[in-house]
């Protein structure tokens, strides 16, 4: 490691297409950053275009050897935001060497005050997108050698 190198290298990572919802802002942010430092192809998904924005400059202006790809997308939307994104993607890197599902919401309600409204919410966003955008990349996970 470098003297002035904070963290490890991992060159496997590097060319390697990496795609993340929840990427804009907190952990997401952070693992987009890093993966793109490893020279990864990062594609990252979330509804904060304006943290999104920033988070593309700050890691433009890093050096990083691929441009970070940003898109739009509320995850609970399946038909009309996974999807079409998704066949995007594959559009573009027909294979995608990794998914992480990293768009969450915390209800922070006491249990006894959540509406099935809110709990459908918290499912949509925690469970149901996982599902579904991994199932919509799956071509391009197992185009993976």
């Amino acid at each position: 490691m470098a003297e002035n190198q904070k963290f490890a290298t991992y060159p496997s990572l590097a060319d390697r297409v990496v795609v993340l919802t929840g990427g804009a802002m907190g952990i997401g942010a952070y693992i987009v950053e890093q993966l793109a430092l490893q020279g990864s192809r990062v594609i990252f998904l979330d509804i904060v275009d304006g943290a999104a924005r920033n988070l593309v400059q700050k890691v433009t202006d890093l050096g990083v050897p691929h441009t970070l790809i940003f898109y739009h997308c509320d995850v609970t939307d399946i038909e009309g935001g996974i999807k079409p994104i998704a066949a995007k993607i594959l559009a573009c890197f027909p294979i995608i060497d990794a998914v992480i599902n990293n768009a969450a919401h915390n209800l922070r309600q006491l249990t006894m005050d959540i509406t099935v409204e809110a709990w459908d919410q918290f499912i949509a966003v925690n469970l149901r997108h996982y599902f579904f955008l991994t199932q919509a990349l799956l071509r391009g996970l197992l185009a993976v050698k």
